[in-house]
């Protein structure tokens, strides 16, 4: 009516698939890190005696000293064990062995893992591992260090992969920008807003750049990181990742037309699409193009 202002309220498409409520934001947890280094043919997880003997962590907030402290130690450590803190709400033991088991068949975590206390929550890794890199052991840790940190992502990430067949590298994407809070403990730069908690289905920009990063170096961790876990370096994961993508023969981001956009980029709910879908199922580099040009057409 003239002279009155009308609110209208736009109509919900309901023809789209959408989250439901098992998949949600979530706050992360205290942060603790404790790991031991030291010398075994052993990967079974050493007794409390024993680990009492061990080089044990300085810094308790994250694993920045690593590459230092076993610079050209090969000699002296060839084993780490990692003990989560006394942390009652990290995630639960079955969630645990789901997530091991899961994240080894998407070769985010070594299978000899599955010999470490997963109840106890003490898991031993090789460093001796062949071609294991600073980017590598990275993954691994962090793998593990998400059910201490961030049991919320973990709840989200098997949510997704079960419920909605969604692949374990794009579900780690989004994942980490509903529940993650903390990105530089994760493998992507992605993290949940602070303070905000968002409608899932509502969510923009989502970079299939950074699923595609990921599924590409853990088909072949060594082409995209030749160095040496006893090197010294850094992880460097996020520039790793990016330069990951160059097996697919992506190149940094293509942007359409006058607004801007990244043609990778998409909303929370067109990750459920068939398009999607078949993007993280392609397996070659004109496969991946093919598609991406469709998603950049439907976008």
């Amino acid at each position: 009516m003239f002279g009155k202002s009308e609110v209208i309220t736009p109509k919900e498409d309901n023809s789209k698939p959408k989250f439901g409520k098992d998949v949600k934001p979530h706050l992360g947890r205290s942060v603790c890190i404790r790991f031991y280094l030291y010398k075994s043919e052993s990967t079974k997880v050493p007794s409390k005696e024993e680990i009492s003997t061990f080089t044990k962590n300085g810094i308790t907030a994250c694993f920045s000293e690593l590459p230092h402290v076993i610079n050209g130690m090969q000699k002296t450590y060839n084993r780490m064990v990692y003990i989560f803190g006394n942390n009652t709400s990290c995630t639960p033991y079955e969630q645990r062995v789901e997530w091991i088991d899961i994240s080894i068949k998407n070769h985010a975590l070594p299978s000899y893992i599955l010999e470490s206390d997963i109840k106890e929550n003490k898991y031993v890794f090789q460093l001796d591992e062949k071609n294991l890199s600073p980017s590598l052991i990275y993954i691994y840790l962090t793998t593990i260090r998400v059910m201490s940190e961030e049991p919320g992502f973990v709840e989200n990430m098997l949510a997704l992969i079960k419920n909605y067949h969604m692949s374990y590298y794009l579900a780690w994407m989004f994942a980490s920008k509903i529940s993650h809070n903390n990105s530089n403990h994760n493998l992507l730069p992605v993290a949940r807003n602070s303070g905000i908690v968002d409608d899932i289905n509502k969510i923009k920009g989502l970079n299939l750049r950074y699923a595609l990063g990921l599924k590409a170096y853990l088909s072949d961790p060594y082409r995209f990181d030749k160095r040496s876990v006893y090197s010294g370096e850094r992880n460097n994961i996020f520039r790793i990742l990016e330069e990951s993508l160059s097996k697919y023969k992506i190149k940094k981001p293509t942007y359409d037309g006058y607004d801007n956009k990244d043609a990778c980029s998409v909303s929370s709910t067109y990750l459920l699409s068939d398009t999607v879908e078949k993007l993280m199922n392609a397996n070659n580099s004109q496969e991946v193009n093919s598609i991406i040009r469709i998603i950049k057409q439907d976008s």
